[in-house]
């Protein structure tokens, strides 16, 4: 539809009747948003409250889908009100959705179709639309601040657990080693308690430095944060691997577009990128010609990175509830300490960032991460 002015749509002003001339005042006066689109879903009109308020020019909107200019995120409930909307004349059910600004950013809005196709003055669909996003910005605090507590009460139970039950049992364990040593009449047998000491002394030792880590996250939020180019910080880290991966005969694949940055703390992206990596080289599989792919975008302030490999997988089946967990391993290896993926999802929350996994036996497995570009405290 080429017509732009929202007279030319309502033909003749005079001729309107009294139905009509209402929704012409209501468009006209309202300090909602008004858009009309048409049945395929693209703008033919919008109200110079959205202009005002959102930066676009007089018409710049006019042409395109009402899904070009709403968050992806939202064109499934967009779509669904959509097509209820289209199916009865007259006003339509509620939906939120977030709508674009000039500059980028959205706006969250509560919006109400009304069907006017029946009317042959109009034939549109009528979206009145109102600005609520200080109130979703309130609940998404709130939300985030539940968010924060829930982290928090997460990080109580587990130094209660480690505090509680490992220290505990390393306790146990090197006073019982010392008793028998004390009361042990054989040299061989104090030799061999003596290593059994050695062996308990560096457990509670590493004990010990993983409860620091633990500490660390903490601690590092409140350094400074640097805006980094993600590319960059990802090759450094498959470089500084590159002897394992050759050892492995692993080929790396970094598919990021060079001009993404992140405002992060530097020592969590490092360790991140650290864990995800070595992990996909630690669990390869030797059968294979192995892989490490990492892919990123960048969308509506947030970073999206995807490290997926074709290593031995995990069975999520069995171990998905807990595969962020504290000391959960997921293969029979020595070197496995069940505190890697802990610290991952631990530095990722952090920083404000979300992470999951897809993964299969014998496949492969994919992390998915989100981190915002900027996050709100820098």
């Amino acid at each position: 539809m080429d017509n732009i002015k929202l007279l030319d749509l309502l033909t003749n002003k005079n001729d309107l009747d009294s139905a009509s001339s209402a929704l012409l005042s209501l468009v006209q006066n309202i300090s909602d948003i008004i858009t009309l689109v048409d049945s395929e879903g693209k703008i033919i009109y919008q109200s110079a409250s959205v202009r005002q308020s959102m930066g676009w020019a007089e018409n710049e909107l006019i042409g395109k889908n009402i899904f070009e200019v709403t968050h992806p995120e939202d064109h499934a409930i967009i779509k669904q009100q959509f097509e209820k909307a289209m199916q009865s004349p007259g006003i339509g059910p509620q939906a939120e959705f977030r709508l674009l600004n000039k500059d980028g950013t959205f706006i969250y809005l509560d919006a109400q179709g009304n069907n006017q196709f029946h009317n042959p003055h109009i034939k549109a669909l009528i979206i009145t639309s109102r600005d609520i996003t200080p109130r979703k910005m309130a609940d998404l605090e709130l939300k985030k601040a539940n968010e924060i507590l829930q982290y928090q009460n997460a990080q109580l139970q587990s130094f209660s657990q480690i505090l509680s039950h490992n220290i505990r049992s390393h306790s146990a364990n090197l006073s019982s080693i010392v008793d028998f040593i004390e009361t042990s009449d054989s040299e061989n047998e104090k030799v061999s308690f003596f290593e059994m000491l050695k062996t308990s002394t560096k457990k509670l030792e590493e004990t010990i430095v993983n409860l620091n880590e633990i500490l660390e996250i903490n601690q590092k939020l409140k350094q400074p944060k640097e805006t980094l180019n993600l590319k960059d910080e990802i090759q450094k880290t498959i470089g500084a691997l590159e002897a394992l991966m050759a050892q492995k005969n692993i080929s790396a694949i970094v598919d990021v577009p060079e001009d993404i940055e992140i405002t992060i703390v530097p020592a969590f992206l490092d360790s991140i990128l650290l864990n995800l990596i070595s992990n996909a080289i630690k669990y390869s599989d030797p059968d294979k010609d192995s892989y490490l792919a990492i892919t990123a975008d960048s969308l509506f302030g947030l970073i999206t990175i995807f490290v997926k490999d074709n290593g031995l997988g995990i069975d999520l089946q069995r171990h998905g509830k807990k595969i962020f967990h504290l000391y959960k391993t997921f293969h029979e290896r020595e070197d496995s300490r069940g505190l890697g993926l802990f610290m991952v999802k631990n530095q990722i929350e952090a920083m404000n960032g979300t992470i999951s996994v897809q993964s299969e036996v014998g496949i492969g497995t994919t992390f998915k991460i989100t981190l915002p570009k900027t996050p709100a405290s820098s």
